[in-house]
């Protein structure tokens, strides 16, 4: 996530929508009051590789705590800190009503289907050996709805929600809601890990269809992503 004070923008990471990606691009346009979230080591080389600010001001301040979240910090003896995939509710409690209001937020969507394989192939990259899909969803579903992410109370709370599949046309219009130019980097973070690059349509079988279409029934009807 990236909250940039510079540019008055909120950028809410989803999963397995090119997140990261746009989090390294996002990074070019960041000034030193801004707050840019940890990514994966390997993904940091990148950001690195091109000159772009890394990690910043990821202590949330103590006066933005709950009275529950300050009781259990206090348990753990740790102080609360700014995270990937932080939910548009979280975020909002962290930085404040005000600023949350007056921000441009983002945040992308991508087809579920087509998410579901993405999900797959990066969360059992280190697996060995290496359940079948239909396993794998029928066993862990957690983790393939954006829906929590980007919606406060089921509703969504971010200005805009980007299409992953128009992405490029997608980051023109919003980098112009605060004047600048958004360049995805050329090597695509964690983009090597799906190997069966088939269409969704023949690799999911409708058992696991019928999942997807459980878990991610709100994006499906909110954006209207359909099977085919």
């Amino acid at each position: 996530m990236i909250v940039s004070h510079r540019h008055r923008f909120i950028f809410v990471k989803s999963r397995k929508t090119a997140g990261t990606s746009i989090e390294i691009a996002l990074s070019e346009h960041c000034g030193p009051d801004d707050i840019i979230g940890k990514i994966s080591v390997e993904d940091e080389l990148i950001r690195r590789d091109l000159g772009f600010r890394e990690p910043q001001n990821l202590v949330v301040p103590i006066h933005r705590y709950t009275p529950r979240m300050a009781a259990t910090l206090i348990r753990r003896r740790r102080r609360a800190n700014y995270y990937n995939h932080m939910s548009a509710k979280v975020i909002k409690r962290a930085i404040g009503s005000r600023t949350w209001q007056t921000y441009f937020k983002f945040s992308i969507e991508r087809n579920p289907y087509d998410k579901a394989i993405s999900h797959y192939w990066f969360r059992t990259r280190n697996w060995d050996p290496r359940p079948s899909l239909a396993e794998f969803l029928r066993n862990r579903p957690v983790g393939l709805s954006n829906w929590p992410i980007y919606t406060i109370d089921s509703e969504i709370a971010v200005d805009r929600i980007l299409r992953y599949e128009n992405l490029e046309d997608d980051l023109v219009g919003v980098g112009e809601e605060f004047g600048i130019k958004i360049h995805l980097p050329e090597t695509k973070a964690k983009g090597n890990y799906r190997r069966d690059q088939r269409p969704y349509t023949e690799v999911i079988d409708p058992a696991s269809r019928a999942i997807i279409e459980h878990v991610c029934a709100r994006e499906l009807k909110a954006f209207g992503y359909t099977w085919d």
